[in-house]
Formats: C-alpha cells, sequence, structure tokens
C-alpha cells in the first residue's frame, strides 16, 4: 500500500505492534503527539497535494504556508521555510539523537530517507529484533519525531486559522448597516480587526 511506504515494515510482526506503538504515553498531550505520528506513519495525514490529487487539480497543491512550492510531506517535514523557525531546533535534537547512537547516519541520508526515518526510526536499525538498550534508545529518538510532528502540525494550524480570521475579519470599530437600522442594542455588531 503506498500511504504505509514510510512504515518500517521489517518490524510489523503478526499479532504484535510495532516497537513505537509498545511504548506508554507519559500524559494526554504525549498520547495525542502519538495518535497524529501515527497518521503519519499510516499515511492518513492530508497535505494540500492530496487535497489536490483528491479533488483531481481543483484544489492548489501549494502550500499554504510558505506559498512556494507544493505541500507535499517532505516539504513541510524538512523544507517549508514558513515552518523553519520550529522545525530546525527539533531536527538538531533528532539529529544529536541519533548521532549518539549511529555516527555519521544523519549525514548518510538522502532527504527522502531522512523523512523516513522521521516517521518510523526503527530504520535506523538493521536487525529486527533490538535489545532492552537499543528500545530505550529508539524511544528517545521517537519522542523528539513525536515532538517534531507535534509541533508542525500545531504551527501549521495555527497559520491557517490566523489565515481564515484575516480573511473574514472586518476592520476595527465598524458598523454592519443591518445592524443600523435596528434600535436594540444587542443587534449592535462591532469587529476587531487581527493583530499584524
Amino acid at each position: 500500500m503506498k500511504t504505509l511506504q514510510n512504515l518500517n515494515m521489517n518490524m510489523v510482526k503478526p499479532r504484535k505492534p510495532h516497537p513505537l506503538l509498545q511504548q506508554q504515553a507519559v500524559s494526554t498531550y504525549d498520547a495525542n503527539r502519538q495518535l497524529l505520528k501515527l497518521k503519519f506513519m499510516c499515511g492518513k495525514y492530508i497535505l494540500q497535494s492530496d487535497r489536490a490529487s483528491f479533488s483531481k487539480n481543483k484544489v492548489d497543491d501549494t502550500c499554504r504556508v510558505c506559498y512556494k512550492s507544493p505541500e507535499t510531506l517532505h516539504h513541510m517535514v524538512l523544507e517549508c521555510s514558513g515552518l523553519s523557525a520550529v522545525r530546525d531546533p527539533i531536527l538538531r535534537d533528532i539529529e544529536s539523537e541519533i548521532e549518539k547512537s549511529f555516527p555519521c547516519l544523519w549525514q548518510s541520508y538522502t532527504q527522502d530517507q531522512k523523512v523516513t526515518a522521521l516517521i518510523d526510526c526503527t530504520v535506523v536499525y538493521k536487525k529486527h529484533k533490538l535489545s532492552k538498550v537499543e528500545c530505550q534508545r529508539l524511544h528517545k529518538i521517537d519522542f523528539q519525531c513525536r515532538r517534531l510532528f507535534f509541533t508542525l502540525h500545531t504551527k501549521r494550524f495555527k497559520i491557517f486559522e490566523l489565515s481564515k480570521g484575516a480573511a473574514s475579519a472586518r476592520p476595527l470599530n465598524t458598523i454592519s448597516k443591518s445592524v443600523c437600522s435596528g434600535n436594540s442594542a444587542e443587534n449592535l455588531l462591532i469587529t476587531k480587526k487581527p493583530d499584524g
């Protein structure tokens, strides 16, 4: 299945959960991070390029954060200039965690391999059975990856909400004509202009 292309199928065993799904969430917040990351792992997170293909290109596939190129998974995770402020520090943390166990591995990866490793960090291990120490290292890497995807998603959502609000907002202290005709004070509509 195309949607599972970033999932390390070597770690999937019958009647056994994927190693990244075996760790318990430490908080409700962390559980939400795990659920969001699961969407990425299963290829179910909807990006602008997905919307465009579903609508047979009636919807523009351009990234609504930076407006520079099509919003693909690769673009969102590694390239979008509008997300770089939140993405780059976390990517450095992930690289640091990977380099502790596998020196020079991150630099040897192509961009596509990096995206795959961020979605399913079990690909950094070549063997199928992991020791307890390797599982602990893997969970540290995955924690940072969950943090990355959740932060990117949150920032992206906030940008979308701000752009929706800016498009529908009226100038500060404007009163609609339909309100002026009524005498009731409760019909008076005053809208606030968005900041920035």
